[in-house]
């Protein structure tokens, strides 16, 4: 756990570094962004539950972001997992992640692309039919076999990502996040979840002062409205 704290320290450090995003008092803006996104995922869904040689999943993920400065930005995210066999011990689990984080946001030079560490809440819940069969891992399941169980489980998550503007206000995003979870049958690091979506910006809320629209990008006749 030190050890990968440690590392995401280093990554961001490096990629602030490399962006040279400390903003000054005379450019930097305040701003009020809704956005929303969406993209597909890979994860291992819980690593003390999904054990083999071929760990990971496809799933899809929506989010909503509220952004109310230039370095800083809210997010409520839902993910969803395609139904997965974990044979023999798993049949039929589903998965489905709630997730609450904070981006801290670092602008490149060209203030169009950013970086961004995540820190953030999550809950993971889980629905499974446990067969119980070669069941013999370390952190074996206390519960009766031949049965569905159902979870919810609680933790955090830490990663990186990146957003890179496409056109107006549409950008592509990468990221990488580590997913600490509080389980039935231990805690610690749980999963390792690869991101790639799409993120629109709705609406601008911030009023300037040489207008006193609110631009959003439902307002066609409106020539900001690209931001």
């Amino acid at each position: 756990m030190r050890r990968l704290f440690f590392i995401s320290l280093f990554t961001f450090a490096s990629l602030a570094t490399f962006a040279g995003v400390v903003l000054k008092k005379d450019t930097a803006q305040k701003t009020r962004i809704f956005s929303l996104s969406g993209g597909f995922i890979k994860t291992s869904l819980n690593f003390f539950k999904n054990y083999g040689e071929d760990t990971y999943s496809n799933g899809y993920g929506l989010r909503a972001l509220f952004q109310p400065s230039e370095t800083f930005r809210m997010a409520a995210c839902y993910s969803s997992v395609e139904m997965v066999d974990i044979k023999p011990t798993w049949l039929r689990v589903n998965n489905s992640f709630y997730d609450l984080d904070a981006h801290f946001l670092m602008h490149f030079a060209d203030r169009r692309n950013i970086a961004y560490f995540i820190m953030g809440l999550s809950a993971q819940y889980w629905n499974g039919f446990y067969t119980g069969l070669h069941d013999v891992d370390f952190w074996k399941l206390n519960a009766p076999h031949n049965q569905t169980y159902k979870a919810l489980y609680f933790g955090g998550r830490i990663g990186m990502g990146a957003e890179i503007k496409v056109y107006g206000p549409i950008s592509g995003y990468g990221e990488f996040i580590f997913r600490l979870t509080k389980t039935d049958v231990g805690s610690g690091l749980s999963d390792v979840v690869y991101g790639l979506g799409i993120k629109v910006n709705v609406a601008n809320l911030n009023r300037n002062k040489s207008s006193k629209r609110r631009h959003s990008i439902l307002r066609f006749k409106d020539k900001y409205h690209w931001f």
